[in-house]
């Protein structure tokens, strides 16, 4: 699980978040009970060619029902996930569904990034 992605991100390096598969089934089976979790990816930054690194966990919210109205609630969605126990730390929660949107295509290619989605993540609907 060591393959690093040169600068997907802005700069720095990516990998694979590189936990025990314990871990990853730990933190996926907290991630299935977030309401509104469409989709999260975990990956590992290092630091602009340092040995220091940062866990990045970036997350696509699906449509959810609050207050009566139908829509991506982002805010309470990231309650949720700050409050997950036993995620690795240093942690940085990116929503895909903002100005950090163009970073989905980056990780969804890197293998074993994903550790939720939806049944219908990567369906598109034509009209």
């Amino acid at each position: 699980r060591g393959v690093v992605f040169q600068k997907p991100f802005s700069s720095g390096e990516t990998e694979i978040a590189g936990l025990d598969e314990e871990a990853v089934k730990q933190i996926q089976s907290k991630l299935r009970k977030v309401h509104g979790l469409r989709a999260a990816y975990l990956v590992r930054k290092v630091i602009d060619d340092s040995d220091f690194s940062i866990y990045v966990l970036g997350v696509l919210a699906g449509f959810t029902w609050r207050d009566g109205r139908n829509d991506k609630h982002i805010d309470p969605l990231f309650d949720e996930l700050v409050h997950i126990s036993d995620l690795p730390s240093p942690m940085v929660f990116l929503s895909l569904d903002g100005q950090h949107g163009y970073l989905l295509q980056k990780l969804a290619v890197i293998e074993g990034a994903q550790l939720f989605a939806t049944e219908d993540i990567g369906v598109t609907h034509q009209h």
